[in-house]
């Protein structure tokens, strides 16, 4: 394990020492930080818009969304103990109790007499009263006094103006008028705005960014090395995450695209992991593994960012943290990884032979397979993971803003509080990945998961309590079953099929979901307000298990294990062969 030059062992060689790990698990570690700092560098906004009022409006979810960052207020009267709070009488609506007395200071409100001036009767058509006197009147007790005054009764013709006011009157009242219908329609689409809109625009960027790069990857040669694909990404993310802070709405839109798209190029290092690095019957644990970056970048980077926030600490912090990691995992990647296991300075036979076992054959079978569109399997795969990501992407998008909405006003621990419901399924969708499989296990397993979290993103508007905080830790708890299911599934697809059926369920799920909750939302006033978007997503996520269910079979994923192949009795297996292509022993092995 220690190099020709130096005689140094490198970092990431420490876990091949021990008997259970290897050379592969430090790839896998290197593959799965990547993607951590690729989602952590997309979804840090989501929070910090929230957060910190230096964000510009159009970025947070919703215009009814204030800044909520109390902490200043708190340390200031913590370092004060003689502030005098007794002439803050009135209390705060967000922080303070019900008698009055909170952290937050209030300027109390004095009644001081005003002039006040009744204005012109709107609801007389004839004999309009006399000018209304002006009397002193406070803000406490508003008061009115109208002149006494005697009319005499004139009579005097109906003219046709007053017919039709009296007409649009009676129009207004009579609820079976079809202009009324007409009115109500009218403010149901009146959040539809050109606000509305460049919200929408600007979190559906990141989908439109991913579909830009699974575009390009189509033209990019095999021969490419991921390695570089995901250095030059991981790169420029840290580069725009850095300017993040600084820029204004439609430069920060740009830059949301531009991360997205960055995203996808980092895919083909995990398409390379599970098919080259993996062994055959540890591919569901490594494409498990490496599916786990998205809950992690929720788990790690929102919870610090909430500590910073809490501490006064600036914004730009967090992202500068996030962007310096970045750049820490690009040299990592571009160092150490390698894109076939036979090109790895320490790798050893005995354990190139464990990963090579049963893929010459396997690459034979590959050659005769259907192209993707006419592969029932890559569809079934696809669908599912489309499931997958749109109920991952829902509460990292917009979980913060629910929780933050007026009447919720979950305002302590925000970022712990989002995070909560990915603890569940991550341990879950981890250990599960360890458990003997077959096909009906996994189109049961994969059913169960989808229908139950689509059940609970229906009740999600409903039952959210801060008072009772019971269904957050469950929310993605069924979702966790689908390691049973699809990534099963997916590890015995062709090799050239994992990568677009990745790309193209991650690129739906991060633009479809905005579509469906600004268009469906109206406002962020009230919880219930989300029932339309929430049922809509939940059916969806529900009704994604359905091809899997239906046209799935045993011949499109026979088991693929170690015991099954035929025995060993050829250099090709046991992966002499390319023990025979390396170079000689003193140029890279010791």
């Amino acid at each position: 394990f220690r190099s020709s030059k130096s005689g140094i062992p490198p970092l990431l060689c420490y876990p091949a020492m021990c008997c259970c790990l290897g050379i592969r698990h430090g790839q896998l570690l290197l593959g799965f930080l990547a993607l951590f700092c690729l989602f952590t560098n997309l979804n840090l906004i989501h929070l910090t818009s929230v957060l910190h009022p230096s964000i510009p409006d159009q970025a947070r979810a919703f215009a009814s969304l204030s800044s909520i960052h109390p902490g200043r207020f708190r340390r200031e009267i913590a370092s004060n103990p003689a502030v005098n709070l007794s002439k803050w009488d009135d209390g705060h609506p967000i922080a303070n109790d019900e008698d009055g007395k909170g952290p937050i200071p209030v300027e109390k409100v004095t009644t001081t007499p005003i002039p006040t001036t009744l204005p012109r009767s709107t609801f007389l058509f004839s004999n309009p009263p006399t000018t209304p006197s002006t009397v002193a009147t406070t803000r406490s007790t508003p008061s009115m006094k109208w002149p006494e005054t005697t009319t005499e009764k004139l009579e005097e013709e109906v003219t046709e103006e007053n017919d039709d006011a009296e007409d649009e009157v009676t129009q207004l009242i009579n609820k079976g008028d079809p202009k009324r219908d007409v009115n109500e329609q009218k403010s149901f689409m009146d959040h539809w705005t050109l606000d509305t809109m460049l919200r929408l625009c600007f979190f559906a960027c990141a989908g439109l960014g991913m579909s830009l790069a699974c575009t390009a990857l189509l033209f990019v040669p095999q021969s490419v090395n991921p390695a570089r694909l995901a250095f030059g990404a991981l790169l420029f993310s840290a580069f725009l995450t850095g300017c993040m802070p600084f820029l204004n709405f439609y430069a920060a839109a740009v830059a949301r695209l531009l991360q997205g798209f960055c995203v996808s190029l980092c895919l083909p290092l995990a398409s390379s992991l599970v098919s080259e690095w993996a062994p055959l019957r540890h591919r569901a644990f490594f494409l498990s593994f490496l599916l786990l970056a998205y809950p992690a970048s929720i788990l790690g980077p929102w919870p610090l960012a909430q500590l910073l926030s809490d501490f006064d600490v600036s914004h730009w912090a967090i992202y500068a943290i996030a962007s310096g990691l970045s750049v820490v995992v690009a040299g990592f990647v571009l160092w150490r990884y390698k894109h076939h296991p036979y090109d790895h300075f320490f790798i050893k036979g005995e354990e190139l032979s464990k990963i090579r076992a049963g893929k010459a054959k396997e690459q034979s079978i590959e050659s005769r397979a259907l192209p993707n569109h006419r592969s029932t399997s890559f569809w079934i795969t696809a669908t599912s993971f489309y499931g997958l990501f749109l109920a991952l992407v829902l509460p990292s998008f917009y979980l913060p803003s629910l929780l933050a909405n007026p009447e919720l006003m979950w305002t302590w621990n925000l970022g712990v509080t989002a995070a909560i419901p990915y603890v569940a399924f991550v341990l879950l969708f981890y250990f599960i990945s360890f458990l003997p499989y077959s096909s009906l296990s996994s189109r049961i397993l994969n059913t169960i998961g989808l229908v139950l979290t689509g059940i609970l993103f229906f009740l999600l508007p409903m039952l959210i309590d801060p008072e009772r905080n019971i269904l957050l830790p469950l929310l993605l708890l069924p979702l966790g079953l689908l390691s049973g299911g699809t990534v099963h599934l997916a590890v015995y697809l062709p090799t050239l099929r994992l990568l677009p059926s990745l790309s193209l369920s991650l690129f739906l799920a991060h633009f479809t979901a905005p579509f469906f909750v600004h268009l469906l939302v109206a406002d962020n006033l009230h919880r219930l307000s989300w029932t339309s978007a929430c049922t809509t997503i939940g059916i969806l996520i529900a009704v994604c298990c359905a091809p899997f269910v239906t046209a799935a079979k045993d011949q499109l994923f026979p088991p693929k294990t170690e015991s099954t192949l035929r025995p060993i009795d050829n250099d090709e297996e046991c992966g002499l062969t390319e023990l025979q292509e390396l170079p000689p022993a003193g140029k890279h092995l010791s």
